[in-house]
């Protein structure tokens, strides 16, 4: 497999130097997470956790409008003080009116380790809502970030309700009041069977871009059915009134776990095992929908008539977008047959769903990609330089956060990632190869296989080479750790290939203005791993020997001799002549279990001197010092 080329479009350079920008201005504004407040009131919030006056905090969170995510001129916030003194009431209560503790940031870090006591360490832990623990969170944190429309504005649809008189002050005087929802289409109909029914468009009707519902819905049991829909937080203790009017939305748009969600708002602990399971259902939802909507819609045609698609198929699937993937001609499919040409891919997507910098970038810029468009014009068709089927598994990880890589394309698909910057599909990826590829690599058949022929196909598409190579272009560390870990268990079938030596100066090369004595970092891990492979059979084999002993036992001299005695007898009764044993010619050497292991030892610790020394040698004839 051949790494991708360093010549990148111009249009994908601007992109990567606007994500570059964009990284540094949010670095920048790290520090507006956690504002410094110094007001009075702040003040007096931050006394009273130190102190662990309930009264007073939950005073000033009803009437005092702190923020309590904020912190005070010592850089600390309400939560860690009141963990930091003990108060475990405090604590609760803070962590119900919406303070984060969040384990990947280093306010919650610090709030968990300063925390007095294990029971308060233990609550804390409870509403940790942080990605290290969760997941599942960045994929319901996006959908959630969806309904604030920044940066992108990708709704298609308005849906109305009506305010209750019973919400309303004076309400008799102005008896309605209506509330716009700026919604999504496709993700209304993946999420309902009643949006699915009403929008998805039929013979001889067009889905409506507004809906009006029923007066009989609340406008503030919508608001909070949409934030369910959308996986948004939903922390508040509902009303009579509006738990009334949730049990009949649930029904009405068949959301029966809307309602169980609505019974367990008093628990946060129900509350958040409900939410992990609505979280596992819009995975479910949206992975069914990207299936039926997206890849089984997509348009096959030869490459050489892309150019003239035009995409007006893709209305009925709220597609706003199409992505353009090319198969390459020297990529030919086992058993397509001699008339097989390669294709153009065009799939239907959303760019509410595109979860990339990337994007997002692309979207918001002057290009013409960011150009809002009229309802009556084609789609734009954005074209990738990504094979198709490394762009399907590219955006199924976008629609349901599912990564299905199978081992041979996983190195594409981590070039891929890289090229979009989506880092935690770099990251999953990088799992992939480093555990499903321990028990060897598709391109490394020919290795294992002393018989196989060249050019008989059966080469995979990339070695372990190829995966530390990429490990260096993605910036993917544990890559090169798991190659140095893979060619060091395998090293005899390495250390003479001359590819082995390339791959070796390659990384000393990688050290900017190397000095003689600088170390070789892929030579290094190798050493370490050579020897963890050495001493873990060593240690096995004396634990082996530690716990398998057993006394062998000694027949005494009485039985010898009673033995003795019954062979004579029988000589003498049967008056045979007793054949005297023929003597070997030459003398029989017998092991005992201790010497069997000691040669097993010697015999190991000379195969890994001269590893360690063939390595030398190698490093000798490169010219390198490490």
């Amino acid at each position: 497999m051949e790494v991708p080329s360093s010549t990148v479009p111009f249009k994908a350079q601007i992109i990567t130097h606007l994500f570059t920008e964009r990284e540094h201005d949010e670095n920048s504004k790290i520090r507006a997470i956690n504002p410094v407040d110094e007001s009075d009131a702040f003040k007096e919030l931050c006394e009273a956790c130190r102190r662990g006056d309930v009264k007073t905090v939950r005073k000033l969170i009803q009437f005092g409008g702190v923020n309590l995510n904020a912190v005070d001129k010592f850089d600390y916030p309400p939560l860690t003080l009141a963990s930091l003194c003990g108060h475990y009431d405090v604590v609760q209560l803070l962590l119900e009116s919406g303070a984060l503790c969040e384990r990947d940031t280093f306010q919650g870090e610090r709030c968990l380790y300063s925390a007095l006591t294990d029971n308060i360490r233990n609550l804390l832990l409870q509403y940790d809502f942080s990605k290290s623990i969760d997941e599942k969170q960045p994929f319901a944190s996006h959908l959630s970030s969806l309904l604030t429309l920044t940066p992108i504005d990708t709704s298609d649809i308005t849906v109305t309700t009506t305010y209750h008189s019973d919400a309303l002050p004076n309400s008799s005087d102005t008896p309605i009041y209506t509330k716009e929802f700026h919604l999504h289409r496709f993700l209304l109909c993946a999420r309902s069977q009643y949006f699915s029914r009403k929008l998805l468009p039929s013979e001889g009707k067009k889905s409506p871009h507004s809906l009006r519902l029923p007066t009989s819905i609340d406008s503030r049991a919508f608001e909070s059915t949409v934030r369910f829909l959308y996986l948004g937080e939903i922390t508040e203790l509902f009303s009579p009134e509006v738990l009334i009017n949730i049990e009949k939305i649930s029904t009405h748009l068949g959301l029966p776990s809307l309602w169980e969600f609505a019974l367990a708002s008093h628990d946060p602990k129900q509350r958040r095992l409900k939410q992990m399971d609505e979280v596992d259902k819009a995975q479910e939802d949206l992975d069914a929908w990207f299936t039926k909507y997206v890849f089984e819609k997509a348009v096959r045609v030869p490459r050489k008539e892309a150019d003239e698609v035009s995409m007006e198929f893709a209305k009925d699937t709220f597609a706003d977008v199409i992505l353009r993937a090319d198969e390459d001609p020297e990529d030919q499919q086992l058993g397509a047959g001699r008339h097989w040409k390669p294709q153009a891919v065009f799939y239907p997507v959303h760019k509410a769903m595109l979860r990339s910098e990337f994007f997002t970038i692309m979207f918001t810029s002057s290009f013409r990609e960011g150009q809002r468009r009229h309802l009556d014009e084609p789609l734009q068709i954005i074209p990738l330089e990504i094979a198709p089927r490394v762009l399907e598994s590219v955006l199924r990880f976008f629609y349901s956060d599912k990564v299905v890589v199978p081992l041979e394309y996983a190195l594409d698909t981590l070039y891929a990632a890289d090229q979009l910057f989506i880092e935690r599909l770099k990251n999953k990826v990088t799992m992939i190869i480093s555990t499903q590829g321990n028990g060897g690599l598709p391109g490394d058949n020919a290795k294992d296989d002393k018989n196989s022929v060249e050019g008989d196909g059966s080469t995979g598409p990339y070695d372990i080479y190829d995966v530390i190579r990429a490990g260096w272009a993605t910036r993917q560390p544990k890559l090169e750790e798991f190659g140095a870990k893979y060619i060091a268990e395998r090293l005899e079938d390495y250390i003479d290939d001359p590819e082995f030596s390339d791959i070796v100066q390659e990384s000393a090369e990688r050290i900017k203005s190397r000095q003689e004595t600088d170390t070789i970092e892929l030579i290094d891990d190798i050493r370490y791993y050579l020897d963890q492979r050495f001493r873990m059979r060593m240690d096995d084999l004396a634990a082996e020997e530690m716990y398998d002993e057993e006394p062998i036992p000694t027949p005494s001299p009485k039985t010898e001799a009673g033995k003795g005695g019954d062979a004579n007898d029988a000589n003498s009764t049967t008056g045979e002549a007793k054949i005297p044993e023929e003597e070997p010619k030459y003398p029989t050497q017998v092991w005992t279990e201790e010497e069997i292991q000691a040669d097993f030892m010697r015999a190991e610790a000379l195969k890994f001197d001269e590893l360690l020394r063939r390595i030398d040698l190698l490093l000798e004839k490169l010219k390198l010092d490490a």
